[in-house]
């Protein structure tokens, strides 16, 4: 990799939170700029000869090597920089992963399973935090009417009963009270019909025992008139 590379490395790392990684790649920019930059030659004096007639190099002329080290030249510099940089970027960063799952997530309380995470159906700051107590504690519609977007997600989550599902259990609460209430009036109806035969029963057994009592006066009457008229002419 050339130097550039190695410093477009070092600012993703930096951007990212990795300090160690983004000063590691910084060295190594700094190497590579190091080793692409021509060798320095050695200059001779020519007025300085050797016990052999040859000349030698003066000490002053020959430049020294520059070796790459770890630290680049000037101090802190970059890596420096970008080190001190990175305590905004981590809070930024974390900043913008706290946004996103509080437009994105609902926290659900309550319940069995304590706390979970349920993904909203659409991006909204409302209704992030919600207790699955308090909306299970109140009449299902007015849930949906006060907790919409809560109440769609945790039905896609399963934690909750879909709208079909209401519809069919309020169906099937209404249709067994209706014939809880048949059953009743059905009851009552029987009852009543019973008592009645009751009471037309003894007001018929009352009836046919006051005409036999007045059949059996009348028969008694005729008798007795029967007797008093033999008496009187002498039958």
């Amino acid at each position: 990799m050339t130097a550039d590379e190695w410093q477009e490395t070092a600012t993703l790392f930096a951007q990212s939170g990795d300090s160690e990684r983004a000063a590691a790649a910084l060295r190594r920019a700094e190497r590579a700029r190091s080793s692409s930059e021509p060798p320095h030659r050695a200059v001779h004096s020519p007025t300085t000869l050797d016990a052999f007639g040859a000349e030698e190099p003066s000490a002053a002329a020959v430049p020294t090597p520059a070796f790459a080290t770890d630290r680049p030249a000037g101090g802190a510099s970059n890596g420096g920089a970008v080190v001190a940089g990175l305590p905004v970027k981590v809070l930024a960063g974390a900043t913008f992963a706290a946004v996103v799952f509080l437009l994105f997530f609902h926290v659900v309380t309550g319940g069995m399973s304590g706390v979970r995470i349920v993904p909203k159906v659409t991006p909204s700051f409302s209704e992030t935090f919600v207790s699955i107590d308090a909306i299970t504690g109140m009449p299902f519609i007015a849930a949906r009417t006060r907790y919409p977007l809560a109440v769609q997600a945790l039905q896609r989550a399963g934690l909750l009963e879909t709208n079909e599902a209401f519809e069919a259990r309020i169906q099937a609460e209404a249709e067994a009270e209706m014939e809880a209430v048949q059953r009743e009036i059905d009851a009552e109806i029987a009852a009543a019909q019973r008592q009645y035969e009751a009471e037309m029963a003894a007001a018929q057994r009352q009836v046919e025992a006051e005409i036999a009592a007045e059949i059996e006066a009348a028969r008694r009457q005729a008798e007795q008139e029967m007797a008093n008229w033999q008496r009187q002419f002498g039958y």
